[in-house]
């Protein structure tokens, strides 16, 4: 047992009061008739008593009412697992048992009889009431709770990531996270420390009380941008280490899903700051996910860049996932494999209006959402279905729109996929070779539309010798097939690449034997490979040009296509590499961005040359081919819609060209510097934009300048006010960044250390850390039985030892009486 108020102790001291009055008390003088000798011999007798304690009982319930009131001041707590129920059942026991006792004492005194019948009844009754008391606590369903009044420093992590949105019939997953995380702030001591965070940047501070850490917790919702839950551990124990509170604890409400806790091995310093500062780690299980859900996975575009007025096809996969757990303990429909469900999925456009969005009374009108197609189709889970939808003909300009499903399921955000696609007008291609029936083919390749659909390209075909007469500038990008170094090192390519614009060059034998020289690029010497030849690899996963290969199905089977022959280069300051050959260091594709150039170091179609150089126009399967090469074109002819979609979570950057030109047009032909660009960002789901400002003081062209908008943290259609009508992007949330599926308790355990303690209830939880204990406070139990000390000495005091008849009385009521 230890003392919160030692000092207090010194109370007890005081118990030599009632010790000092009872030695000291005098005895009633009585009234003789004896001689003057019996007088003297009678006087001395009491002097002699004075000294002698005679009230036995009441002076032990004096004694113990001063010394459990200093007790209960000095606030002693104790480390044994007791219960305040039992305690509180033993001190009604032992009041009962004194009143008996006092009511046996009292029977055996003369004239007592009626006290001793009160007093008998009250311990009769104290008695029976414990055993009563002890018979109900031991049949509760609950067994007796201990009292957990230590402050302690407290933190909770409400795991509020999109996983939390999860709703079905029998699992509200963010109520049960709220209700979780509350009962804990409740359960904690009195005068404890709070901290309430979710997995959001916020910083971790301590509330004010209880109620301010409830009411953070109550304004948590599902986020689809969240830290990585060990960043918000760290924080919230960095907060903690400055708390003087012995107790420390972390408490984590989650799901635990493997996208909350993924494999990591880089958690040492955290596992040696929770053991330094002495916190202890508890995460309460909220259980698993029950119920159904759909998912659409990306809006995939069967052409990216479209011309006006051609269909267009958007794919996407429909898949569900079945969580109705084992744990339930219940058989449902899903359990049977040949279960299946009716989904109806549509396409819709959202309407371009030149006064949207708007804030209109406080709330934000966004152009509303039109069906454009619909299909209904069966679903099973386990089971992916492709769904295709058809747009129809759009004009010029950046449109909007989405896939959805039609009803309800346990998470929303996955029902619904945005895409943005922007309508090009046909790009003017140059087509250079010194072969026409080569350039022909190139031609045909990057033009084929499915469905007899308008071309991307309007295409010129010029041959080498005939490229001075051409205007460059007309064209939105120039294809170079086979150059002569001539050619190369003329000044109207290098004119045409310092305009902003881009070309494409695939160089091949037409740049003979000897080394050539390009602006920090040196094509060493021509490499032949040994059968069976190599092929072409990414480097650039995230390159515009190459991206969209990613993504696609499947993976590029480029292993199939062989490269024979190709320029061996040795790049400098300027160049990067996009592709190489597998098997070398060698660079299949650079680009000198600030020049506008890509190199490809082997020729394309190379069609008619005696000895190929690769088989990229010659293998049966020309699909690798058909993608790169019109992948390529578009990227040199400026057709890049990868602006306008975006991953929630990931900085957004627009192209200023449309804002700059609308702005240029009208402003003054001698204006040397012009105000800023104001635009409004809508982001999705607010109801407040947020205005960005561009200066426009740069001398580059403005297609090759981009506008920060920001970080989007929430999927949708983001609208930007300021420049063209339909201005916006799209944002998505990946589906890898969720997973529902759920870690076991020992891989959390070996990440995070074996001491953390996985609970889903709060009585299995554990307030002590580090070297703390258990502790029970004993104020309350002291003052009960200070209470009923005093209660009983008052009874003795006025009862039980009133005053009783003197000896001459007695005398003169029997000589009266005689």
């Amino acid at each position: 047992m230890n003392f919160l108020n030692g000092t207090l102790l010194i109370a007890i001291t005081a118990i030599g009061i009632p010790i000092a009055l009872h030695l000291i008390a005098r005895k009633e003088p009585r009234r003789v008739t004896f001689p003057s000798v019996r007088l003297l011999s009678q006087r001395f007798e009491t002097n002699r008593s004075k000294m002698r304690v005679r009230r036995w009982w009441l002076l032990a319930l004096r004694i113990a009412a001063i010394a459990a009131l200093a007790l209960a001041l000095a606030r002693p707590v104790s480390t044994a697992a007791l219960s305040p129920t039992w305690i509180a059942i033993g001190i009604v026991a032992a009041v009962g048992v004194a009143l008996l006792l006092m009511a046996s004492v009292a029977a055996s005194k003369v004239g007592r009889r009626p006290i001793a019948l009160g007093l008998f009844a009250g311990g009769l009754v104290f008695l029976l009431s414990s055993i009563a008391w002890a018979a109900v606590t031991i049949s509760g369903s609950d067994p007796p709770e201990i009292a957990q009044q230590q402050p302690v420093a407290l933190a909770v992590i409400v795991d509020n990531s999109i996983e939390s949105a999860w709703s079905s019939n029998n699992d509200l997953r963010s109520d049960r996270i709220g209700e979780a995380a509350k009962e804990i702030v409740r359960a904690a001591g009195r005068n404890s420390r709070v901290i309430a965070i979710d997995r959001s940047a916020t910083p971790a501070t301590f509330s004010a009380d209880a109620a301010g850490a409830i009411a953070k917790i109550e304004a948590f919702e599902p986020a689809e941008v969240v830290q990585p839950l060990a960043a918000r551990i760290e924080a919230a124990a960095r907060v903690l280490a400055t708390s003087d509170i012995d107790s420390r604890q972390i408490v984590i409400v989650s799901g635990m899903t493997e996208s909350s806790f993924p494999k990591s091995d880089s958690l040492q310093s955290l596992r040696a700051l929770l053991t330094e500062q002495d916190i202890r780690l508890t995460i309460w299980d909220t259980g698993p996910y029950q119920g159904t859900n759909r998912q659409l996975s990306s809006v995939s575009i069967s052409n990216p860049a479209p011309a006006p007025r051609s269909p267009i096809t958007v794919t996407s996969t429909l898949s569900m996932d079945a969580k109705d757990e084992a744990s339930t303990g219940t058989n449902t429909e899903l359990d049977d494999p040949s279960f299946q469900q009716e989904v109806t999925v549509e396409c819709v456009l959202f309407s371009s209006h030149a006064g949207l969005p708007v804030v209109r009374n406080g709330d934000v009108i966004r152009p509303e959402a039109k069906p454009v197609d619909r299909v209904s189709v069966s679903a099973q889970p386990g089971r992916d279905v492709e769904i295709q939808l058809t747009l129809p003909p759009l004009e010029s300009g950046l449109h909007h729109g989405a896939m959805r499903l039609t009803g309800s399921d346990a998470l929303a955000v996955d029902d619904v996929s945005y895409f943005s696609i922007e309508i090009l007008p046909p790009s003017r291609l140059l087509i250079v070779g010194d072969d026409r029936i080569e350039a022909e083919e190139f031609v045909d390749l990057v033009s084929a539309e499915a469905n007899g659909a308008p071309s991307q390209y309007d295409t010129e075909i010029s041959l080498q010798d005939d490229l001075p007469g051409v205007r460059l500038a007309d064209f939105d990008g120039v294809v170079l097939l086979n150059p002569s170094a001539s050619l190369l090192e003329g000044q109207q390519l290098e004119s045409y690449s310092q305009s902003g614009k881009k070309v494409l060059i695939a160089a091949g034998p037409g740049l003979g034997n000897a080394a050539v020289k390009l602006k920090g690029l040196l094509l060493e010497r021509r490499w032949r490979v040994r059968e069976p030849g190599t092929y072409l690899q990414i480097s650039a996963d995230s390159h515009p040009a190459l991206a969209s290969l990613l993504n696609l199905p499947g993976d590029i089977p480029f292993q199939d296509l062989r490269i024979h022959q190709y320029w061996q280069a040795q790049p400098e300051t300027g160049w990067s590499t996009l592709m190489r050959y597998a098997g070398t260091e060698h660079p299949a594709l650079l680009e000198n961005a600030s020049a506008g150039t890509l190199l490809l170091t082997t020729p394309i179609p190379d069609l008619v040359s005696r000895k190929p150089w690769n088989d990229l126009f010659r293998a049966d399967n020309l699909w690798p081919t058909f993608a790169l090469t019109r992948e390529l074109t578009r990227y040199t002819t400026g057709r890049d819609v990868g602006h306008w979609s975006a991953a929630v979570g990931s900085p957004v950057a627009l192209p200023a060209e449309s804002l700059i030109a609308e702005k240029a047009a009208t402003a003054p032909t001698d204006e040397l510097k012009q105000p800023p660009v104001r635009l409004q960002w809508f982001p999705a789901g607010r109801n407040a934009p947020v205005p960005i400002e561009f200066a426009d003081d740069s001398n580059s062209p403005p297609e090759d300048r981009l506008i920060t908008i920001g970080t989007p943290d929430r999927s949708g259609i983001h609208w930007i006010r300021g420049g063209t009508s339909g201005l916006g992007f799209s944002v998505n949330l990946p589906r890898q960044r969720f997973s529902f599926q759920r870690v076991p308790e020992s891989l959390v355990q070996t990440q995070y250390g074996e001491d953390l303690r996985v609970i889903s209830s709060i009585e299995e939880m554990d307030w002590t850390s580090g070297d703390a204990k258990q502790t029970l406070p004993l104020w309350s139990p002291l003052m009960f039985i200070a209470l009923a000390v005093f209660l009983l000495e008052l009874i003795l005091s006025n009862r039980f030892y009133s005053q009783r008849p003197s000896t001459s009385s007695r005398q003169t009521k029997q000589r009266d009486a005689a």
